[in-house]
């Protein structure tokens, strides 16, 4: 007699329908339940960013099922990753999840009582914009993502532009997924504390990364950025989108590698952009930013914001070391010391206090 293929087949260990149903992360006010199926796994464990990534273990259940409750989390937008028998893997259940080269944590969010400025409130909100564009200064097709408040239509008195980047690891959804910039800019317009603007954001890696990257990448990439920024990214947005297109009209804020582009652009391009805000930025060289050493007059008188934080715990000696050159030069960056280190809830900080002097 032959046996069909199929009846000699093995029934897996759980089928779809006996397993479990989860969620995960399960909120309920200040506590916040994660659960994972890991049927085979001896040892699990939850490292999150609101413990200060303390590797916390689960405890098994029934059927496989890990479970963790975070008793009395603070309100945040927090990431983390379980370790499975050491593996670092994500939240399976979570479709939040961190944004960039290596989105190899899950984004768990808890509004705090009132709502910060990150978190949802019931007031208007604004639109994301994604477009795909062919970047002739690179060759290739990039992307960018942009914010239009709310109330934005195509009769709208022009408006001006906040361009906005990210650090190494992100890209051009960094500040929406992470960085809740769209949010902040709601809370901040609504409360009539910042003047409506559009917000563009850009892959701040203008240079395609390798696994082997050369000395150079830093500053290369930064000037690969801005020309696209100028021939591409800038004219894409005042071709398509109602905005002012004067200079102080513009700003551009970038962290720690998007920093440094702001660095460049602020001193060499203060006729373009003249609210320019470093966010934990990396230094740049000297001899590329001459011709606004050479004039700091100029420069100071053109710029209305040239703002430089950076969190108390993020090694920041090296950045006042630099600043202190550039203020030797004649030059005045506002450099300021904030509570954090180098992460998402210092930027975020950093956003709500910057947004509200642009444009005045």
């Amino acid at each position: 007699m032959i046996i069909p293929a199929c009846a000699s087949a093995k029934k897996p260990a759980v089928t779809a329908r006996e397993k479990p149903f989860l969620i995960s992360p399960q909120i309920d006010q200040s506590a916040v339940t994660f659960n994972l199926l890991a049927e085979r796994a001896k040892d699990v464990l939850i490292v999150g960013q609101w413990s200060g990534w303390q590797r916390e273990p689960m405890t098994r259940l029934d059927q496989g099922v890990w479970t963790y409750k975070a008793a009395a989390m603070p309100p945040g937008v927090w990431t983390y990753f379980f370790l499975v028998d050491g593996l670092e893997i994500n939240d399976p259940l979570n479709p939040a999840v961190q944004t960039g080269r290596e989105p190899n944590a899950s984004i768990v969010a808890l509004a705090a009582d009132p709502p910060a400025p990150w978190d949802t409130h019931n007031i208007p909100h604004g639109t994301l914009h994604t477009h795909r564009y062919f970047a002739t200064a690179l060759g290739r097709e990039r992307q960018i993502i942009v914010y239009t408040p709310p109330g934005y239509n195509a009769s709208s008195p022009p408006l001006p532009v906040l361009y906005l980047t990210h650090g190494w690891g992100g890209d051009e959804r960094s500040w929406t997924a992470e960085g809740r910039a769209n949010l902040i800019a709601d809370s901040l317009i609504a409360a009539n504390k910042a003047v409506p603007m559009l917000i563009v954001m850009s892959n701040a890696h203008a240079i395609p990364l390798t696994g082997h990257e050369p000395r150079s990448y830093g500053t290369d990439n930064t000037d690969a950025f801005i020309h696209e920024l100028r021939q591409d990214i800038r004219p894409l947005v005042e071709s398509t989108y109602r905005v002012r297109t004067d200079a102080d009209s513009r700003a551009f804020v970038g962290l720690s590698m998007g920093g440094s582009h702001a660095f460049m652009l602020g001193l060499m391009y203060s006729d373009e952009f003249t609210w320019i805000a470093a966010l934990s930025p990396g230094e740049v060289p000297l001899d590329r930013i001459k011709a606004a050493l050479d004039a700091p007059a100029a420069v100071n008188a053109r710029l209305h914001v040239f703002w430089v934080p950076i969190g108390r715990w993020d090694s920041p000696e090296h950045l006042e070391k630099f600043i202190d050159k550039l203020k030797a030069a004649g030059l005045k960056p506002e450099f300021e010391l904030v509570d954090g280190d180098h992460s998402w809830p210092v930027w975020r900080g950093d956003l709500v206090k910057l947004l509200p002097r642009l444009f005045r």
